[in-house]
């Protein structure tokens, strides 16, 4: 009895043995302290280092990678473990993805005495989805159709290419044979020369004519191949098939092409002539017209004689380079010259072509004497705009100095003329003609500054000033303004500056600031019959300041509001006008206004309650 029981546990022994050492998967037994005691080939090949070097080790000083260790001892806590992720091996240094199944061992006391693990390397596993999904990726972004089958040739996958030139979707065809396409042009001989082929060879190719789901026919060049099982027996058949309709038209229309092509470049609107050999062997009806030679006179004379004879050497040289099969541009000019002796300028498009069978030149021409000859006369035309433009300029420079240079005289003498001991009636006119004379300067310079900003000649020069100084610099203006105007008795002038703010700095074109707000000071003063001017300013919370100037003038009625930034309008324009002026000023400060980056906006009540203009700008300031 013990001598059966020690034979059948041997042979236990041995069946277990056979089954560690030949297991898929890598076995290792460690003990409680971690010592590795036991392990198969398997598991040392996975590791990458000889299974004598492993047996020994102990795992609880070996290992370096924490979540590892903490497995091999969490493992002695429980019945069971699983764990999977990366691992690089100590001795080796391979780096490894495992999948580890860790068992509880323990003796017949039930005192734990190891652990068993089963490892799997997961790397191969990895490698071969990759690679299936690589597979995957190029059959569904091939530009041919695939299809592959079963072993009794139904349709198991087709991909995204095949429902585009087929029209059918993938749950349409699953399942059946891709005969149901074929039409009646392949014959039963191509079906079983097909068979035969993949029955002996294995591949098959061909010409298929099938339908779309549309009905419509179309030409595929297929490749058919057989998946053969280790045993040798077929289990999938792979075609991959490439649309070549538009191949086949375009063969069956270059046929028909051939038989027109004569008839087509005969009555091409441009000249057109074919050489080969160095020989003209084909000029159409264009160029026999344009050039007044004959078609035989063509035929005898060689295409260089109709070629300027300053122009041969380059047209030599590109035939030359062609023939010798070396890069030359396709298109050129050249003077060709007429039956009659006329020379005209004509540019080529030279491509090589097959005419009549032969490999020749094609060259299609273009006459562009008249294009050149317009062209010369709009660069001569360019040049007399441009030296009408520095003309220009001249005469406005010229222009602003002749008109100043008088003016300032009568402005002048007639200021002088009020300290002469004249009688109250000359000094009247005197004041007139004073007055007069500033309203004309103005108007002059706001004309030629409108012109320079138009033209982009006006510059623009930065300084720093104090809020301060730019509010008292224009409140004086203000009330110079007003003064002048004879109206200070009936006007009140009001100021609101903010004291808080004094002394912000300001980086702005101090001049052109003036300007535009002295228009709004003419503005309001010019439209205030009697009431009040009000002058100040707002800074907002982001430094952004906004000058206003508000009157209780005659308002802007609401259908003019629209224009009263255009060049020459005003608000009130009727034949007999009571205020003067030529519509300028607005349209001259909105402009330098967005010159500076800044704006200009209003509001105005109905008519006869006044209006507010705003001049916003935005600066760079510091305190």
């Amino acid at each position: 009895m013990d001598l059966v029981s020690n034979i059948d546990t041997a042979t236990i022994n041995n069946q277990y043995k056979v089954i560690f050492e030949n297991s898929p998967l890598g076995i290792l037994h460690y003990t409680i302290d971690g010592v590795l005691i036991e392990c198969n080939q398997k598991f040392a090949d996975i590791i990458g280092v000889k299974k004598e070097k492993l047996i020994g080790l102990n795992l609880f000083n070996s290992v370096k990678n924490s979540v590892v260790l903490e497995n091999f001892k969490k493992a002695l806590q429980q019945d069971t473990l699983f764990c999977e992720g990366n691992y690089v091996s100590v001795i080796s240094g391979k780096t490894l993805v495992l999948r580890v199944n860790f068992n509880r061992i323990s003796d017949v006391n039930a005192k734990v005495t190891g652990a068993v693990a089963m490892v799997e390397d997961l790397v191969p596993k990895i490698k071969s989805e990759r690679e299936l999904r690589i597979l995957s990726e190029v059959a569904e972004k091939s530009p041919v159709s695939i299809v592959i089958t079963d072993e009794n040739n139904k349709i198991l996958y087709v991909n995204r290419f095949f429902s585009i030139v087929s029209g059918y979707r993938f749950d349409e065809v699953v399942g059946r044979d891709p005969s149901f396409m074929g039409s009646e042009s392949n014959t039963r001989e191509i079906y079983d020369d097909l068979w035969e082929s993949l029955n002996t060879t294995g591949n098959w190719e061909g010409i298929l004519v099938n339908n779309k789901k549309d009905g419509d026919l179309y030409f595929e060049k297929a490749k058919i191949v057989c998946v053969r099982d280790i045993e040798g027996e077929i289990t999938n058949y792979i075609a991959f098939k490439e649309d070549i309709s538009l191949n086949i038209a375009s063969e069956e229309k270059l046929k028909i092409s051939e038989n027109n092509f004569r008839n087509v470049l005969d009555n091409a609107g441009e000249m057109i002539m074919v050489i080969s050999g160095g020989s003209l062997i084909y000029v159409n009806k264009e160029l026999l017209k344009r050039s007044g030679y004959s078609r035989k006179e063509f035929q005898v004379k060689h295409f260089l004689s109709f070629v300027h004879p300053d122009d041969i050497p380059l047209l030599r040289k590109n035939y030359l380079s062609r023939i010798a099969g070396k890069a030359v541009e396709s298109n050129y000019s050249l003077r060709a010259i007429t039956k009659y002796g006329d020379i005209r300028n004509v540019e080529l498009n030279v491509n090589e072509t097959v005419f009549n069978g032969t490999p020749s030149l094609i060259v299609v021409m273009r006459d562009i004497t008249d294009k050149l000859i317009m062209e010369r006369e709009l660069v001569d035309a360019r040049n007399k705009a441009v030296e009408s433009e520095k003309l220009k300029t001249t005469f406005l420079t010229t222009m602003s100095h002749e008109l100043r240079t008088p003016l300032n005289h009568v402005i002048g003498f007639s200021n002088l003329l009020e300290d002469e001991n004249i009688n109250n009636s000359a000094k009247a006119y005197s004041r007139m003609i004073y007055k007069s004379s500033i309203r004309l300067l103005s108007i002059i310079e706001d004309v030629f500054t409108y012109i320079g900003l138009e033209n982009g000649e006006v510059s623009f020069y930065k300084h720093t000033v104090t809020l301060f100084d730019l509010f008292t610099r224009n409140k004086s203006n203000l009330q110079k303004l007003l003064y002048s105007s004879d109206k200070s008795d009936i006007i009140k002038l009001k100021f609101r500056p903010d004291p808080q703010f004094f002394d912000l700095s300001l980086n702005v074109d101090i001049d052109k600031v003036n300007i535009i707000l002295n228009h709004l000071f003419k503005n309001a003063v010019k439209f205030t019959v009697s009431g009040f001017i009000e002058f100040g300013y707002i800074v907002s919370a982001d430094n952004d300041l906004a000058f206003y100037v508000k009157d209780t003038g005659i308002g802007i009625p609401e259908g003019r509001r629209g224009i009263i930034f255009d060049f020459f309008r005003q608000a009130e324009e009727v034949s007999t006008r009571n205020y003067g002026g030529i519509g300028l000023g607005l349209s001259l400060s909105k402009k330098m206004a967005e010159s500076l980056n800044g704006e200009i906006s209003f509001s105005s009540n109905n008519s006869n309650m006044g209006t507010t203009f705003y001049f916003k700008l935005p600066i760079d300031t510091e305190f």
